[in-house]
């Protein structure tokens, strides 16, 4: 029972889009090269407002978030002893921006939204901080 409430506020994540963007580099020269590639996912959320004794749905917010990866490698690949012997050396590091850090900001993002347009629809009034 949500006696005491005015108002109820719900939401999820509607996409996660993979390889929004994507792409890289790299080069060998004499068995000797490097790479780099990166990649962009995307989040998005929805939120809404409900007035709880009508039903009414006061507001509706959107909001994305870009989740960020990129990784860089190195290597080196010889052949010795007349070519019957071969030495293969990798090395890299990728770097993955958190899935849930992502979804986190973009849902306090939408939250920021809805306490800003609820107040230029005069649904509330908040008191804005002073400055130091």
């Amino acid at each position: 029972p949500l006696i005491f409430a005015g108002l109820i506020i719900e939401g999820g994540v509607v996409s996660y889009d993979s390889n929004m963007v994507s792409g890289g580099e790299g080069a060998r020269v004499f068995g000797i090269g490097s790479s780099k590639q990166y990649r962009k996912d995307q989040v998005s959320i929805a939120m809404r407002i409900i007035a709880v004794q009508t039903g009414e749905v006061l507001m509706t917010i959107s909001a994305s978030k870009t989740i960020a990866s990129h990784q860089v490698g190195a290597d080196v690949f010889r052949f010795f002893d007349m070519r019957t012997k071969a030495l293969e050396i990798e090395s890299g590091v990728a770097i993955n921006e958190p899935t849930n850090y992502a979804v986190r900001s973009a849902i306090e993002y939408a939250v920021l939204q809805m306490i800003e347009k609820g107040e230029a629809q005069k649904l509330w009034k908040y008191k804005k901080g002073e400055k130091e």
